[in-house]
């Protein structure tokens, strides 16, 4: 019981206060929290994500923001070049549908957020924001591209199993 009443306390009190006060946190004890948890976390859950062996979508890749509404950064595989991603990875997205693609600093340890709107619909009314963080443009705007290309996937794969409904 006690166990219980901690975890729903920490969900319902300490989560939500880190989230509203974390901006007021030192950028020097931000950088030592996100060594010390964030980086071995993702870094954890990549491997788990690279033992499988179908495909399977990175941490972050449904296009929204992750825990606090910050962007979960989604790291590009081994087996595609980061290089290749910065020029060539904008056209690519553009080629996909993707509009409004911006890539922009977010701190001064040099990690990125890219980000970008498809259409949904034929119309173009409706759009999905998609966004990706890395330690670089050219790894920022590679992870974009792989939500996108995902999500293309997964729309492709829903409209062959049930025709006429997306």
């Amino acid at each position: 019981m006690l166990v219980r009443t901690s975890v729903l306390s920490a969900c319902m009190l300490v989560v939500p206060g880190l989230a509203l006060c974390s901006h007021h946190l030192p950028a020097e004890l931000r950088r030592a929290a996100r060594d010390a948890v964030w980086r071995p976390l993702t870094t954890r859950v990549e491997g788990l994500f690279s033992q499988s062996t179908g495909p399977v979508s990175p941490p972050g890749a449904t296009g929204g923001a992750g825990v606090g509404g910050r962007p979960s950064p989604a790291v590009p595989p081994a087996d595609k070049p980061v290089a290749a991603a910065g020029s060539v990875g904008v056209e690519r997205l553009a080629a996909l549908g993707a509009v409004a693609i911006a890539c922009q600093p977010v701190d001064a340890d040099g990690m990125h957020v890219a980000s970008c709107r498809v259409a949904m619909d034929a119309a173009g009314q409706l759009h999905r924001v998609f966004q990706a963080a890395g330690p670089s443009p050219a790894a920022a705007t590679a992870a974009l591209l792989m939500q996108v290309e995902a999500w293309r996937e997964r729309l492709a794969t829903r409209a062959a199993a049930a025709p006429g409904r997306l």
